[in-house]
This record gives structure tokens, sequence and C-alpha cells, in this order.
């Protein structure tokens, strides 16, 4: 934990190429081939038997709901300790779940899966899940590694799908041992799924008229140096009926099976889309989305807060920056072109407002840094920008554009 602010250092684009200089391992280079993921790729369930979704996801015929269904929201992690084995997860639309896949040849070939728990699995393991019979959809996955590669843990949304007597969004975190290259079982399945973990519970209020559970994110501390390295850790925010959305933040050190009590990140203002970073001290930053815009009290930027305890306490939220309020959406939320035209007769795509942090837990590279949207409506300006921090938090960089460009 750093005591004094030591002096800033500007956060540019190169931030990438600065940071493949500390990596732990080295993979192999990138190809000029795009290596399909999902669609027509085989699915196998985690403990090797069979379902309903899982054939209906192996189903190739052009007109069925199954093999070619759309994905979106995807993510991928490589192994700290193996770069040969790559995870990737989605929303899966055959399943109306998580789908999962995994690679052991740095991404050239794959396999894919589901997280355990979803309405038509028929495993001992997967009917063991709290959302087992809870509820029977799933989005916002993310993941994280453990720094010796030897955990992975799959966080994600949990609820029932539209229009239902409970809405029952959960936030949870899906456990994984991760086997050893000369595991016999490796090369059929890296991971063994030990258990999944509701990390936060939404009420039964129905027609999502109550408090929803939305936009999380997890991180592991990765960090040699830090005392809690090892640590999980996940962010949401909360959205009542009617109030404020917070952003809430819980704590796991044992490999999250258990979670700390929730800590609420804002104090009276309104705020989403988080991210969570460790530095190499193991202090964590959670950023987050400002956007309370009501009459009375306009607020619209980026915002965090530091723990130095291992995320059992936190500093009070601060300010980086004020953004100018920008959210293009048409009043038909699926909506397109043709058949689907929007009323407004204009396509508007879902503009990433959410801010990214990230630093390195090696403390070679020293800092955190930030990156967010500040496209502003009025201008023709580059928009996207970074902002750096080499202390506590208490004063951040100027900010570079990406190049980037407003509409």
């Amino acid at each position: 934990m750093r005591k004094l602010l030591a002096a800033f250092a500007v956060a540019t684009v190169a931030l990438a190429s600065a940071m493949s200089g500390v990596a732990h391992a080295t993979g192999p280079s990138v190809g000029s081939n795009d290596d399909k993921v999902t669609g027509g790729i085989t699915y196998v369930r985690h403990d090797g038997g069979t379902d309903a979704s899982i054939q209906a996801c192996n189903d190739k015929d052009p007109a069925a709901f199954g093999a070619y269904t759309q994905n979106n929201e995807p993510f991928s992690v490589v192994d700290p300790s193996n770069p040969n084995l790559v995870i990737t997860g989605w929303n899966d639309y055959c399943s109306d779940w998580m789908g999962l896949g995994f690679s052991t040849d740095a991404g050239q070939t794959w396999t894919d899966s589901l997280v355990p728990g979803y309405p038509a699995d028929t495993s001992t393991e997967g009917m063991a899940s709290p959302e087992f019979g809870r509820t029977n959809e799933a989005s916002d996955p993310v993941a994280a590694f453990s720094a010796d590669g030897s955990m992975f843990y799959f966080g994600f949304l949990a609820y029932n799908g539209f229009a239902g007597p409970k809405t029952n969004s959960d936030t949870a975190v899906a456990r994984y041992a991760v086997r050893a290259p000369n595991d016999p079982l490796y090369g059929t399945y890296p991971l063994d799924y030990l258990s999944t973990t509701q990390v936060g519970k939404g009420p039964a209020a129905a027609n999502f008229f109550g408090i929803f559970n939305d936009k999380n994110m997890i991180e592991v501390d990765q960090a040699p140096a830090s005392p809690f390295e090892g640590n999980v850790y996940m962010c949401w925010t909360k959205f009542p009926a009617n109030g404020t959305p917070t952003i809430r933040f819980r704590a796991s050190s044992d490999g999250g099976i258990t979670f700390s009590a929730p800590v609420n990140l804002t104090e009276g203002g309104a705020g989403q889309g988080c991210d969570i970073t460790v530095e190499a001290d193991g202090d964590v930053y959670v950023l987050w989305r400002d956007f309370e815009l009501s009459s009375s009290h306009k607020n619209f930027g980026v915002s965090f807060a530091r723990s130095i305890d291992g995320g059992v306490t936190f500093s009070r939220e601060r300010k980086i920056r004020d953004l100018v309020a920008y959210n293009p959406f048409d009043t038909a939320r699926d909506c397109g072109d043709g058949p689907f035209e929007c009323p407004s007769h204009f396509v508007f795509h879902r503009v990433p407002l959410e801010p990214r942090i990230t630093s390195d837990p090696t403390g070679r590279l020293p800092g955190v840094y930030a990156i967010f949207n500040a496209v502003d409506p009025a201008t023709m300006v580059p928009s996207t920008t970074t902002y750096s921090s080499a202390g506590s938090g208490r004063g951040w960089s100027g900010s570079r554009s990406s190049g980037s460009r407003g509409p």
C-alpha cells in the first residue's frame, strides 16, 4: 500500500504494448485467420453426459433454434500459467444460458459447453447449483483466472425471463479447478466444475418491478506481493424499481465459496457499469459510470473507490471526470432495418459508455489506468480517453485520445 502519491504517468493507447513486456508467459504469435468459436462447434457437457439443451445446441439444422443460433457479449481469458489454454464465454441463445468455450491449442480449435445450472441440466452437479430451478436465463458473462492458473471463475447474471411471477435476478460465480496439461481429462475438458455461489441474490418481485441486479464484473487478485493474493472480487449494479441504482461489491478470501457482506460504493448518486483492478500491493480499485440526470441533480461522469484491506472497506467515491450526457436510443429496443425498421427510421447502436480500468499486478508498470468513452455529441473531436494514476488515486494524469471520433 502506498502512503504517498507518486508522480503521475501519462496513459496512452500504447499501454497494451507496454504491458506485453511484463507478461507472465509467452504464447504463440497472432495469426492472420479468425478461428470460429461458436456456430456449428460441438457442445459437450462438463461431466460428459447429455441433456435436451446440449442436444439442441448440437442440432445443425439451419431451420432449428440450435447450433447456429446467434450469441453475444463474449469474453476471452488466457490461463496465466499456460497460454495454450484459452477460455471464452457468451450469452448463449440456444440454451438461454451461459455458453463456455475452451481451446487447448491457443485458440486454433474450440469445444463449446454450458455453465452448469441451466433449466434442462440433468447432471448431479448442475442440479445442485443454487440457480437450478430458481432462474431460467443468464447473461453478462465475465471471468478471471487465479494467478497460478489453478482456479477459474465464471461470473454471470441469472434471472427469470420476461414476464413472470418471480424475477429472481442473481449475480453468481461458477467455480472451476483447472486441470493440468498432463491430466488425462485435460484434452477432453480442461476445467473441473466445483460449484456455483450466489453473490448478489435478487428478490422475487414480479415482472421486473423490484430490485434487479445487473452489469456485473469479476476480478481475482493476481499480485504476487499482495497480502490478499487469490481474493475473488465481484461488483454489480443494483437497480431498484423506484430509486437510485447503486454499485455493490463483495469479496471472497476462500476461492469464491463465500463472500463478505455487500458494500455500497455509491453515496447517493446513481452508477452502473463497474470494473475492477488490483494493484501490485493489493489495493483494489472499482471504477463506474455516473449517470444521474434528474432535473435537481445532474451527475454524469466517471468515478471510483479504493480499498486497502482486501475489499472489506472502501474510500469515499471520487470523481475522475465529468462527461457530457450522451445516450442515443430508440423507443423500440429491438429494432433495425427492413421488417424490423425502427420507428425513428434510424438505427442507434448501443454506445459503450461503461469505463474500464487495469493495472500491472507485478508492479513493473506502476499505477492504475482507466479508459472511457468521453464522446461529446456537439463535437467531431476525438473522444475516447485514458487517464492514469500512479499513486493512491487521489489524482489522475491528463487524458489522451485513442483517436476514435464522436458522431
